[in-house]
């Protein structure tokens, strides 16, 4: 079905482009950011969560404000944090049909 083909697409054309990201940004995490930092494990399972299109979630139940978290001064912002957007776009896709 034309449905199916859309969500193979969108699959084909993003996965591998965020599995790139996230691998990469893990790295250089690893590299750049001491293993002490308490945040590091949330911004790695902020960036597995962004592989699967569930970070908005994982910001929403933890009450990060996008805003606020990535303008702060002195704040060390979430490589991931942008990947929100993503979630909801790929919700939304998922929900289309059943709508």
């Amino acid at each position: 079905s034309s449905i199916s083909e859309l969500y193979s697409r969108r699959l084909q054309r993003l996965a591998p482009a965020a599995a790139v990201v996230v691998c990469l940004s893990s790295v250089a995490m690893a590299v750049v950011i001491p293993p002490t930092m308490p945040f590091l494990a949330e911004y790695y399972l902020t960036g597995l969560l962004a592989l699967f299109g569930l970070s908005n979630f994982h910001f929403l139940l933890s009450h990060q404000n996008y805003m606020e978290r990535s303008l702060r001064l002195g704040n060390s912002a979430n490589p991931f944090l942008h990947t929100w957007s993503l979630g909801v776009e790929e919700q939304f896709y998922a929900l289309l049909p059943i709508i």
